[in-house]
């Protein structure tokens, strides 16, 4: 029997496949027609039958169990499919407490670390040509100001910048120099290769993944508080551990309706008038952030800046707890409390027990004789305040503060002293109208003690403390108790004392002081103790020994050297390190102990053992009483010139300014090197004057994936909180 197709479609013409296919039979077949079944015929009577296609049905693998090797296979195919510069770390330290399953590639992005800087796009000719109007616009300032009383006043007060102030021009050999430094850098920018200039865009794996991280409603990404790395909790959980502090009704209330900018202005100007001071700088200093944008000085906002709570994460605690800090940056009190902390500095740093750091323990350790002529009932003991900031009273906190001012101001000069009546009043107004937000138009106000994150901070508890202090030491002196060596740095507790009996006496004395209040919380006693960064032993022959001391939880994030920053970062970052480790060991082999993990974990987080011996090669020759003597002369050299203000070049660190020589560019002329000015201008370096250049960084991973502000909707229990002590003004 033969069959002919014949296709009924235009497929010759559209190469397209026809959906039917009709067979032509032959006379030969008429005995295969009549056998068939009559509703198998055309209805026309033809001798056509129409054959519908048939589907290609494809046959599915029978799905098993699941192989491990097959799933190791397929994550190690995503692994290898991130860039070099992620699969070169090893080490990913992320904590993360979530409920979140995160994927190869987010934990790629998360292990580069918060300091990282993606390669960002080149510098435009327009952003150079800016850069240069600002450098020309503060050597023009300091030309025409430098020598006068205005320009050293300047240097030590509290000033609004006036962008719309034009200076004059220089002189011929400034002038001359700022015409070369725009050619050279117009040349030198033309001379760069295309493919410099050419724009950079974000690789779609980081772009596609940071927007996952960022959108994902679920999850709150924090920093770890002590820098321990990068923690990730449920958004569930970060609501409820903020509202747990927010809720406690000695520190914190909700406040239901906000006062204007009007309330805070005329608070402001009559303090100043109280004080015949409306009418300085200080007035504009103390009210830019009511100033509406663009406007010069003369209009304000009617709706206040507000500051930002949120928390970094305590993983080293048990049960995890978050540290409350407000982000007061360009907040209704912020300059005012700017203010305040740079009057108060010298008040807190004479105070007998301030630390400034751990340098400072280890320069005492070493050459205080005290600290030589100790016995084997000697014990050591050190503790931390418990919630510090919120716990001061606001009333017996100014109190005391300004007890503080008065003896400080008993010390020195009179045209030094510190107008104590007027700075008690701006810190007052500071501690009483700390306003923030947590959720969305969700306000609260700070009722007790002061904010962490707010410039006076750190200042006015430190001060409260030292009047603490003085009132223990003074009670300790009766009975014959006080301790052998005392220090605090902020609120941990460094002292040794004479005996156990002595110890006991100077925890119950400084506890019932400010009972339910102001309370220490010991960490260690006994022969030897952990404080900071220092692990410290009373060893038998009753001599100091110290090491460093890390934390199990720490991560260790060291910046990646992929990160776009200046390879002079990476660099000084190592070699610090280096020195900080020789320098808080007493011992040798406890130093090359920590220089070998550090050298590990430096391989981990993605640098070459060639570049890590050259570094480390250049600290081995360092001795540590060297650091010792370069320590304890930057301790006691201070800068008494006061218009040493350096002229800097800002440049954005990218690309194409990598590869510009701004150095070469910028370098002084002849003229203007031989010329009186030169020194008063730039800033001796190497035997020469010339201008310092700053390179501003772009966008890291901390502002690309963390944010200050919470800004979601609260719970419906959580709206209901606190309702008894609203406030309404």
């Amino acid at each position: 029997m033969i069959i002919n197709y014949i296709y009924q479609s235009t497929h010759h013409k559209t190469n397209t496949t026809p959906t039917n296919l009709k067979l032509t039979l032959s006379n030969h077949s008429q005995t295969f027609i009549r056998s068939l079944k009559p509703h198998s015929l055309p209805a026309d009577g033809t001798k056509q039958i129409t054959i519908p296609k048939r589907k290609r049905v494809r046959k599915r693998k029978k799905i098993g169990p699941r192989n491990s090797t097959t799933q190791l296979y397929k994550h190690l195919r995503k692994i290898r499919k991130l860039p070099s510069i992620i699969n070169d770390i090893s080490n990913k330290g992320i904590h993360n407490y979530s409920q979140k399953s995160l994927t190869v590639a987010e934990i790629g992005v998360l292990s580069l670390g918060l300091k990282f800087i993606i390669r960002p796009p080149p510098s435009t000719l327009n952003e150079l040509i800016q850069s240069y109007n600002n450098f020309v616009r503060l050597l023009r300032i300091k030309n025409q100001m430098l020598g006068s009383n205005d320009y050293i006043i300047s240097l030590n007060t509290f000033r609004v910048p006036n962008k719309h102030f034009i200076p004059n021009t220089g002189g011929n050999a400034l002038e001359h120099y700022i015409t070369n430094v725009k050619t050279k850098l117009l040349a030198a920018y033309e001379s760069l290769p295309p493919e410099i200039k050419r724009n950079y865009k974000i690789p779609k794996m980081f772009k596609i993944t940071i927007q996952n991280l960022t959108r994902d409603s679920t999850i709150q990404i924090c920093s770890a508080d002590k820098n321990l790395g990068i923690c990730i909790v449920d958004r569930d959980w970060y609501e409820k551990e903020a509202l747990r502090q927010l809720t406690d009704i000695n520190t914190y209330t909700k406040v239901s309706i906000l006062p204007n900018n009007t309330h805070f202005i005329t608070t402001i100007i009559n303090i100043l008038t109280k004080y015949n001071k409306q009418h300085s700088t200080l007035s504009k200093y103390f009210l830019q952030p009511m100033q509406t944008k663009g406007v010069n000085n003369t209009s304000y906002n009617n709706k206040p800046n507000l500051s930002r709570f949120y928390l970094t994460i305590k993983i080293h605690k048990q049960p995890m707890i978050g540290r409350p800090i407000v982000a007061s940056i360009g907040s209704i009190t912020y300059y005012i409390s700017s203010y305040c902390d740079k009057i108060l500095q010298p008040v807190m740093k004479q105070l007998t027990t301030y630390l400034r750091n751990t340098n400072d323990l280890i320069i005492d350790i070493e050459t205080n004789p005290q600290l030589h002529n100790m016995h084997s009932q000697h014990t050591i003991y050190t503790a931390d305040i418990k919630d510090m900031y919120p716990s001061i009273n606001i009333t017996d906190g100014l109190a005391q503060l300004e007890v503080a001012i008065e003896e400080y101001n008993s010390k020195i000069d009179i045209s030094k002293r510190i107008e104590t009546k007027f700075i008690i009043d701006l810190a007052h107004f500071v501690l009483t109208n700390n306003y923030f937000h947590f959720g969305i138009n969700t306000f609260w106000l700070q009722i007790s003690g002061t904010a962490m994150g707010t410039p006076l901070a750190v200042t006015f508890a430190c001060i409260y403390i030292g009047q603490l202090e003085k009132q223990v030491f003074h009670i300790l002196s009766i009975y014959n108790a006080l301790p052998h060596y005392y220090k605090r740095y902020i609120d941990d507790v460094f002292a040794i004392f004479n005996n156990e009996r002595d110890q006991t006496l100077f925890h119950n004395t400084f506890n019932n002081l400010r009972p339910g209040k102001i309370q220490l919380l010991p960490t260690h006693t006994g022969r030897s103790s952990i404080f900071m960064d220092l692990n410290i032993t009373l060893n038998k022959e009753n001599k100091l020994e110290i090491k460093i001391y890390q934390k199990p939880q720490n991560s260790y994030l060291y910046l990646p050297p992929s990160s776009f920053h200046q390879k002079h970062v990476f660099e000084n970052t190592i070699i610090a390190e280096l020195k900080r480790y020789k320098l808080k060991c007493t011992y040798a082999y406890d130093f090359e102990e920590m220089k070998t993990n550090f050298y590990i974990r430096l391989i981990s987080r993605g640098y070459k053992n060639e570049y890590l011996d050259t570094i480390f090669k250049r600290v081995t020759n360092l001795t540590r009483a060297e650091l010792l003597c370069n320590l304890i002369s930057k301790q006691n050299t201070t800068n008494t010139n006061s218009t040493s203000t350096p002229v800097v070049f800002v440049a954005t660190n990218t690309p194409l300014t990598a590869h510009l020589n701004l150095s070469n560019i910028i370098r002084p002329t002849e003229e203007l090197d031989c010329s009186p000015l030169c020194p008063y201008l730039f800033t001796r370096h190497k035997g020469s004057h010339k201008p310092i250049i700053a390179y501003k960084r772009t966008s890291n991973m901390r502002e690309m994936l963390t944010k200050s502000a919470y800004n979601y909707p609260l719970s419906c229990s959580s709206q209901n909180t606190n309702n008894s002590t609203e406030e309404k003004l």
